[in-house]
């Protein structure tokens, strides 16, 4: 019988700040919400990748079907990571993937979110981090900063 290795403390975090988000979110009386929405890419995003599909994890589809707010939820503390900028790169090019196949292959409009725990602390990151993704068209939400 193999043994079972623990998660790592950083991943169990996370997993914790991902529930903590899609059950403020959840709502049983509103079908349109959701958690984990599994999109089929209709096409590869980006040649050079091998992702088919992705997950969502907290959408809302709006009633009349003419678009979608996504929210990406990362539980990431940027006081302790070492290359924001890539970590951010690879944030945005995840929800992107997402955007595109609702913006462009649906004809749907779409709201982009990223989801944070906390502001960091360092002196011009948060508006750093807000400038990028703006630049995007993506907001970016500080969960305990609310």
């Amino acid at each position: 019988m193999g043994s079972r290795r623990r998660e790592p403390k950083q991943l169990r975090r996370g997993k914790l700040f991902h529930k903590l988000i899609q059950d403020a979110f959840a709502d049983p009386n509103d079908p349109t919400f959701g958690a984990e929405k599994s999109v089929k890419f209709e096409y590869p995003p980006n040649p050079n990748t091998v992702t088919r599909s992705g997950r969502i994890d907290v959408y809302w589809d709006m009633p009349d079907d003419s678009g979608a707010c996504i929210f990406e939820i990362k539980a990431t503390n940027w006081d302790r990571v070492k290359y924001r900028r890539s970590l951010l790169g690879a944030h945005r090019r995840q929800l992107m993937k997402y955007v595109d196949q609702f913006l462009f292959l649906r004809n749907m409009s779409v709201v982009a979110s990223l989801i944070y725990p906390y502001k960091p602390t360092g002196a011009g990151l948060v508006q750093e981090i807000e400038d990028y993704m703006g630049e995007w068209a993506i907001q970016v939400m500080w969960y305990y900063d609310q």
